[in-house]
């Protein structure tokens, strides 16, 4: 017996087409330092058209790569959309990398072509003539008040538009690639991770789905996480597909200025990392924030006083989710099921919960490759399997140390499951501290350091020890105003964790360093620590 269904290939142009054709007047809104601007899903479509016909006449050939070097605007979303639905690959550059970084991804994603918002136009010049490249065209996107003259040698994207003509989107082939993304981290260089639109689009229909994020035509959606990572962890791509309206934040992630965006444009999804929400969530206070339904965080772990304090502002707690550049972003979300009592649902809420559908997650014993018991306690490796998850990286050497010889996906990260398959992260591998033969959690030490009332944000590491192999570190950052020395923290941790989790010193720091895509970078502490420490 044969199917009887039809082959029809799962890309990304159905999204632009069924928004365009459904909800043409529905609106995409970007904000600039000028104000905002708005647009509808049927001019932008035009546009789309328009602008794809202009990588014909820039010479961009089928499955050659078109860079993207700003921030969440109208118009990537235009470049994208006209990149990915012409067979072309699209590249979110990270503008929050450093130059060396930012040089290296563009050779490696060999970008023919570059479009850049005006700010960071001499940025991107100086590091394109220093590295090996084969960029031949820059495009420059000036904000709607912005008159003044391009620089030689590159071209405006308003005239480059206005002058092309509009051409048709389709893709036959759903194992093209589509998109690529780098995974940021803080040793090495970072790692490319190729998306087909197979991938694209079945993550994209699982942002859909009522027991992921579930958007609909009625949401009003606010990506917050650049489209450098894991393409704004699909939020752009599920707005575009379910006609609602999109809201994009263009530079200006401050507290102050997305508090009152989430208010006045009635927000209902948003999506960010901690640190994020640790700046905004505070501005929500008072604000009409009726309309908001999820808030998605992710990352890294949310502390309780964080989850705490979303529902103080909005009534709604945060929505974990947990994921990778190499899983498409969504792979698993703390919803709590229609079952779970509340000291259940919130248990669940606490975690990184489970795997979203089309996803398979095993935890392992890192040194036997065998499942860990499902008790809730026994640490070990996590890791991925699914269409969405990457097979290998993309022309590297260090692909092969990343995957299991039957194919899985290592994700660095250690866990526990418990035994309804309930998913609670540990820590990295690479962060996990053992100590005298047990594990310690920095993620787990982090949430007690938290709990302290003058504490603002906290990072623990492990370093050698003689005597115990390592032993943990934690750095901490008061809130402003507030006093704080180390005797109180090591007070305040006596009797909340284990002895032998207790830190062996305490670094009070003005603040902590950040890596390009918003997480603590503990290499940088490891650097500081061992300043102090000589």
């Amino acid at each position: 017996m044969r199917s009887t269904m039809q082959d029809t290939p799962l890309t990304v142009p159905h999204f632009l087409h069924r928004s365009a054709a459904y909800f043409p007047d529905r609106h995409i809104v970007t904000t600039t330092p000028s104000g905002t601007r708005r647009s509808t899903y049927g001019d932008w479509a035009t546009r789309v058209g328009r602008l794809a016909g202009a990588l014909d006449e820039l010479g961009v050939g089928a499955g050659s790569s078109v860079g993207y070097y700003g921030w969440n605007t109208a118009s990537q979303l235009e470049v994208y959309f006209a990149t990915v639905c012409t067979g072309r690959v699209f590249h979110s550059i990270n503008a929050r990398l450093p130059a060396d970084h930012v040089g290296y991804t563009i050779g490696h994603a060999e970008d023919e072509v570059i479009f850049v918002q005006k700010s960071l136009l001499d940025g991107l010049g100086a590091v394109i003539e220093k590295g090996h490249n084969r960029v031949k065209q820059v495009v420059v996107v000036s904000d709607p008040d912005d008159d003044s003259p391009v620089v030689d040698r590159t071209l405006d994207y308003e005239a480059v538009l206005s002058a092309a003509s509009p051409v048709g989107l389709s893709v036959a082939d759903e194992r093209l690639p589509a998109s690529i993304c780098y995974s940021g981290g803080t040793t090495g260089l970072p790692k490319a991770v190729v998306y087909s639109h197979r991938a694209l689009y079945l993550h994209t229909m699982s942002l859909l789905q009522t027991d992921n994020v579930g958007i609909s035509e009625s949401d009003v959606v606010l990506p917050l996480v650049p489209m450098a990572h894991a393409n704004g962890w699909g939020l752009p791509q599920a707005a575009v597909a379910a006609g609602a309206t999109l809201v994009l934040p263009g530079r200006d992630l401050s507290g102050p200025k997305i508090a009152e965006l989430i208010a006045s444009e009635a927000v209902s999804v948003s999506a960010a990392v901690p640190t994020v929400w640790t700046r905004v969530l505070p501005e929500l206070a008072g604000k009409d924030t009726k309309a908001v339904r999820e808030l998605c965080s992710g990352g890294s772990a949310a502390s309780a006083r964080l989850m705490d304090l979303a529902r103080e502002v909005t009534g709604r707690p945060l929505l974990q989710v947990w994921g990778m550049t190499e899983t498409g972003a969504f792979a698993a979300l703390a919803r709590e099921r229609s079952k779970d009592a509340a000291g259940r649902a919130a248990a669940v809420r606490a975690s990184q919960g489970f795997p979203v559908a089309g996803i398979d997650m095993r935890v392992v014993d890192p040194d036997t490759r065998t499942p860990v018991p499902r008790d809730g306690t026994t640490i070990g490796e996590l890791q991925c399997h699914g269409p969405s998850v990457i097979a290998s990286y993309h022309d590297d050497a260090r692909s092969p140390e990343a995957f299991t010889v039957d194919g899985w996906l290592r994700t660095g990260d250690m866990a526990v499951v418990d035994s309804e398959g309930c998913l609670r992260l540990v820590d990295r591998t690479k962060d996990v501290i053992k100590s005298g033969g047990e594990w310690v959690s920095s993620i787990d030490l982090e949430h007690a350091l938290l709990a302290h009332p003058a504490i603002a944000s906290a990072a623990v590491f492990g370093v050698p020890s003689e005597e115990w192999g390592e032993r943990p570190v934690a750095c901490v950052v008061p809130h402003p105003g507030m006093a704080l020395d180390s005797d109180e923290v090591l007070r305040h941790l006596s009797g909340r964790v284990a002895k032998f989790w207790v830190p062996d010193r305490v670094l009070i720091l003005g603040a902590l360093p950040t890596t390009a895509v918003g997480k603590i970078d503990k290499k940088a502490l490891r650097t500081t620590f061992e300043k102090t420490d000589t």
